[in-house]
């Protein structure tokens, strides 16, 4: 619980020894991101300066953990942070306009831009990922129609890649049609530009083993035409989980489709939460005091000292939740909470998608029209909606306490401070290498940290220094010196004081220092001194307690 910092607190304040703090390599629980699965976004978004809304609407409401882009067109600075996910990885295209790749990656991502594979004459960026125990090459490609030389310059990275990496994605905009990803490119006469691009396509994936993930829709539609110049490759990706490859209706203001690459399981969006606002704390208060009140006669009627304390711990909390799921009313919410999406602007969301699909079934000018206008509208009220609720986000801040100031500066400036585990690289033989598993990152950093003392004078004089200290204790504890003060219980005054002292953010317990507070004060006061004089006459430390998130 929230509590371990006063009575730890408590504990120094009552000692009368010196107190040696001894380094000691502890495993520390390291939490892993885990995502449901492994889903990529993958789209030529043609300008990320006006669709950059739209985007960010998808890739949060899709849970989308990796975006390959493609014709971001030189996009200005302010327009290319989004929610959740990190810097992206560019590559502009230089000497004219147009064109550029990204890839950008959820922020519990672990990513490391491979510079060493960008080529020259080739519109490429490359990136080692891991999602959650999923680790590959992710590759975001643009190929300028009819350039023969570019699918070259694809062909010997690919190989290079395939040297040093045994999983590799392929998310590019080939502007090369053949029948193993367009169906409506049957037929045709061979001579077509396009056509013999797509035979030397072909050929790069029948030479390196590359899966085809498309299943022949079309994923480019301009007025009459609709082709599918954008092509998903991959390399191993099969081996991690079933992977499906789809077609996804929202908008994103750009002729292309956007392709959803999922592997594993859909994800829940939609996920039941206690309303905490709404929530009875006079109710709780009176549930608390029936259930703490038979806790303590229980432990009453027990040899504490013999007690397990991990087990008194838990019985705590595990009967404060009981309370707070007889009080807590439930309210659903989406994991990409967006507040200014009303339930007017999401229905008429809902609305846009269909009249999509509509038009793709059947592209007569008058769906056309309808559906353009509907777009220009939708997103005309979003960009409003949003300004308004910014607005009065920042109107707030003069009501609000200092310390909640920053906080909700840094959600209107939408800067983040947290961020997953990152990869680590070291040097090794030679070559620079990367480290993606959090135990490899865990023990390389012990090594260097903790078992390699490059200074070794430091080392000889602090454990000179240690075993002098612990010879002081002994004489002391043969001396019988401080025994009262240290084996005395903790009163009831000295828990008391640190009620409203606590954080309001949950433990790993899932316990805050609130439901605490707000719990019946006497059976609660009970409850935590016989609770934290079982922990102090066993000299014991509850492990969850230990536990960092």
């Amino acid at each position: 619980m929230q509590r371990n910092t006063q009575m730890t607190k408590i504990v120094e304040a009552r000692c009368c020894v010196l107190i040696v703090v001894v380094l000691i390599l502890l495993r520390v629980q390291i939490v892993p991101c885990i995502s449901a699965n492994m889903r990529l976004l993958q789209v030529n978004i043609q300008s990320l300066n006006t669709s950059l809304q739209c985007l960010r609407y998808a890739m949060q409401s899709l849970q989308i953990d990796i975006a390959a882009l493609q014709e971001i067109w030189h996009p200005a600075d302010e327009s290319i942070h989004i929610k959740d996910y990190g810097a992206p990885i560019m590559k502009m295209r230089t000497g004219r306009e147009g064109g550029g790749v990204a890839i950008y990656t959820k922020n519990c991502v672990k990513k490391v831009h491979l510079k060493h594979y960008d080529v020259n004459g080739l519109e490429a960026v490359w990136a080692d990922v891991m999602v959650d125990k999923c680790r590959f090459v992710v590759g975001s490609v643009y190929i300028v129609p009819g350039d023969i030389t570019a699918l070259n310059l694809l062909d010997s990275t690919i190989e290079q890649i395939l040297r040093e990496h045994s999983r590799m994605i392929i998310a590019m905009d080939s502007n090369s049609r053949h029948v193993l990803w367009d169906d409506s490119c049957i037929g045709l006469p061979r001579h077509i530009r396009s056509l013999q691009m797509g035979t030397k396509l072909e050929a790069i994936i029948q030479k390196h083993g590359l899966v085809v993930h498309n299943d022949g829709r079309a994923t480019y539609r301009q007025g009459n035409v609709a082709t599918a110049p954008d092509v998903t490759l991959s390399v191993g990706l099969m081996e991690s989980g079933p992977v499906r490859w789809s077609v996804i209706d929202d908008e994103l203001r750009t002729p292309h489709d956007g392709i959803l690459v999922s592997v594993d399981e859909k994800p829940e969006v939609k996920v039941e939460v206690i309303d905490w606002p709404k929530f009875d704390w006079n109710k709780y208060a009176v549930e608390t005091e029936q259930v703490l009140c038979e806790l303590c006669e229980d432990w009453d009627k027990q040899d504490l000292l013999q007690c397990d304390s991990e087990t008194l711990v838990l019985e705590l909390a595990a009967g404060l939740e009981q309370c707070v799921q007889r009080t807590a009313t439930l309210r659903t919410i989406t994991k990409h909470s967006r507040p200014w999406i009303s339930g007017d602007i999401a229905n008429k969301l809902k609305n846009l998608r269909r009249l999509k699909r509509k038009w793709r079934l059947r592209r007569s000018p008058a769906n056309g029209s309808v559906y353009k206008r509907a777009v220009e509208e939708v997103y005309e009220e979003i960009k409003q909606a949003e300004k308004e609720y910014w607005l009065s986000e920042c109107h707030k801040l003069t009501k609000m306490k200092d310390q909640d100031k920053w906080k909700a500066i840094q959600k209107l400036t939408n800067h983040h401070t947290v961020h997953g585990v990152q990869p680590l690289r070291v040097h090794h033989n030679g070559k620079d290498t990367f480290l993606f598993e959090d135990c490899e990152i865990r023990n390389e950093l012990e090594n260097v940290y903790i078992r390699k003392t490059t200074n070794h004078i430091t080392a000889e004089w602090r454990t000179e220094e240690l075993l002098q200290t612990v010879e002081e204790m002994k004489k002391r504890a043969v001396k019988n010196e401080g025994n009262h003060l240290m084996n005395a219980d903790i009163s009831d005054g000295e828990v008391e004081a640190t009620f409203g002292t606590g954080s309001d953010t949950a433990g790993p317990d899932g316990i805050s220092a609130k439901l605490i507070d707000k719990a019946d004060r006497t059976m609660m006061l009970k409850c935590l001194g016989l609770l934290w004089n079982q922990l102090w006459s066993n000299g014991k430390f509850v492990s969850e307690w230990k536990k960092r998130r």
